[in-house]
């Protein structure tokens, strides 16, 4: 098992890794590799893909930045041999090397895999909060050219 950060160079993985993971018609994630605070991370296993972790860089006003893990997921048929807790790893290396006063990701209410993983890799919960999503139009739409 291994685990990389996929950059511009690999766009037919990534759009792969995407379309497997979301089940999204959108094939080109050019813009979302191209980003320098977008983080992409791949497990691998036998020459192929069997999870993905999604985030994202952000900075705040007092000029610490935050990373936000918006999706960790590894296929159900690999799923408790490690695969999560080294995309957690992985992601949380990259935080620690990037500076980062934090990392926070979001997780259902009802995901104790989600909240288990994150507490074993050291994450405290946080108070609960609510999130509010305002729906800009097709999500699966494509952006305009680059």
């Amino acid at each position: 098992m291994s685990v990389r950060r996929l950059g511009i160079t690999d766009l037919p993985t990534a759009g792969a890794i995407i379309s497997r993971f979301t089940r999204s018609r959108r094939q080109d994630p050019w813009d979302f590799l191209a980003d320098p605070y977008t983080l992409l991370l791949v497990a691998e296993e036998g020459g192929g893909p069997v999870g993905w972790l999604y985030g994202y860089e952000l900075l705040r006003p007092d000029g610490r930045r935050v990373m936000l893990i918006q999706q960790i997921e590894v296929d159900a048929s690999v799923r408790r041999r490690g695969h999560g807790r080294a995309l957690m790893a992985a992601a949380l290396r990259l935080a620690r090397e990037r500076g980062h006063a934090e990392v926070v990701a979001p997780a259902r209410p009802g995901d104790p895999a989600a909240s288990a993983l994150f507490a074993r890799s050291g994450a405290r919960q946080d108070q609960l909060r609510q999130m509010y999503r305002w729906s800009m139009g097709d999500s699966d739409s494509t952006p305009g050219a680059r």
